[in-house]
């Protein structure tokens, strides 16, 4: 949407609109997106006629962490809440062509020590509802040649129907389906939100009768009290192939490593959490979730690529020196003390609602129950994900040691000390 049609938009908005019947989302994101069409479309829970508001610095081109998002999800996690989340997550990207690819999950055992911990985590998931076998090292050697070497794996654990979804499609997917029920996508920076209202970088004031956070990495400077941790994080891609490989690839992780590797269709992605977490800091965000480079992450990408076959790694670079920062960048995401987002009503600012700190992999849960609770119709099933997921369940703690615990979790991609985290 032009600058332009924007401000006529909101100024007709304003002009012809009751503040009562608003719901301003902040944030295009995918999270904010899938919300804007749910808010839209489900006409049958509304009790009287609304206007959503989904604004963004910039709604389609997805500054946020969905623009960078690598798309890998994995549905299974030692959080019941979140392999709830990923579940009903996979099934809304299934109903969007090129949503999600159903390639499979693949999670390598480097040691005999991995292979037990994977066997467990295996009959876990299958517990949860999920397809999840132990598969031998030649058969996932088999399934993913351009990602495992000769030799590099013990057993591994296989998810059939886990795969990748394509964040920044399904976002904008989402957006025109909002727009076709007459949301209204505003270009726009947002300076504050109070109770019932937000206000804009230009000084406009946009009165509402609730205001729902999807903000990411920014969240924190628009409500400082969430403890919600923006983090660096080192992606590198290949360059493009001339045409996809013949094969379907599965996603592929090592544990031990912190490793994880994907084929992206024309070109291969690699992404790493074996370094200390780095903390990035209000005054270090840009108008992108895009950071400065550490060159601290070279040698730990060159690590990782050494898991691979060199006839892949060799196509890879770790320098954005060399081949650009559309290849090689900083991610930067965020994190939360116990590893799950939050979700829910803001305490202490009337009409305001968050739904934060949240990954590709549970975006359509969390958007779906954050619409259930803006409409006050959460089902008795689910007033355990949002006693879960409640903002405010850090409350009375101490903010150091929060964002030292949230830190804590950023190398905890498994969640192995998940019960230590929610303590």
């Amino acid at each position: 949407m032009a600058a332009k049609d924007a401000d006529q938009g909101l100024s007709h908005l304003l002009a012809s609109t009751d503040p009562a019947q608003r719901i301003v989302i902040i944030g295009a994101g995918i999270v904010g997106s899938c919300l804007a069409s749910i808010l839209a479309t489900d006409q049958h829970r509304q009790q009287e006629r609304r206007h959503v508001v989904l604004i963004d610095r910039d709604v389609h081109g997805l500054p946020g962490s969905t623009g960078h998002a690598p798309g890998y999800v994995g549905q299974y996690n030692q959080i019941p809440a979140l392999t709830t989340l990923a579940k009903r997550t996979v099934r809304k990207y299934l109903e969007i062509n090129g949503g999600f690819n159903v390639v499979g999950g693949l999670e390598i055992a480097q040691s005999d020590k991995t292979a037990q911990s994977l066997k467990e985590r295996c009959e876990a998931a299958t517990s949860a509802g999920l397809n999840a076998k132990m598969i031998s090292a030649d058969d996932a050697l088999s399934k993913a040649p351009f990602f495992i070497k000769a030799g590099g794996a013990k057993e591994a654990l296989w998810f059939e129907k886990d795969g990748t979804a394509n964040a920044q499609l399904i976002a904008r997917h989402e957006q025109r389906r909002a727009k076709q029920h007459r949301a209204l996508l505003i270009d726009a920076d947002v300076k504050s939100v109070a109770s019932k209202l937000v206000v804009l970088a230009d000084g406009t004031r946009v009165e509402t009768a609730k205001v729902v956070l999807c903000t990411g990495i920014w969240t924190r400077a628009l409500l400082p009290s969430l403890p919600i941790v923006p983090v660096a994080h080192p992606y590198c891609y290949t360059a493009q192939r001339s045409e996809p490989r013949a094969i379907k690839t599965p996603f592929v992780r090592y544990p031990e490593a912190h490793v994880y590797v994907r084929d992206h269709g024309l070109r291969d992605g690699i992404g790493s959490y074996a370094h200390d977490p780095i903390a990035v800091a209000n005054s270090q965000l840009t108008q992108s979730a895009y950071g400065e480079w550490h060159t601290a992450f070279e040698p730990i990408l060159r690590d990782a690529l050494a898991l691979l076959p060199s006839e892949t790694s060799d196509t890879f670079s770790v320098s954005p020196a060399n081949v650009g920062h559309d290849r090689v960048f900083n991610g930067i995401f965020s994190v939360t003390p116990d590893g799950m987002p939050l979700v829910g009503k803001v305490k202490h600012h009337e009409g305001v609602y968050v739904a934060s700190a949240v990954w590709v992999t549970h975006a359509a849960g969390c958007a779906r129950l954050i619409a259930d609770v803006l409409n006050e119709c959460v089902a008795e099933g689910d007033r355990w994900l949002v006693k879960q997921l409640d903002p405010h369940r850090f409350d009375e703690r101490d903010a150091t040691e929060l964002e030292k615990q949230a830190l804590g979790t950023y190398n905890d991609i498994y969640n192995k000390n998940a019960q230590q985290h929610r303590q």
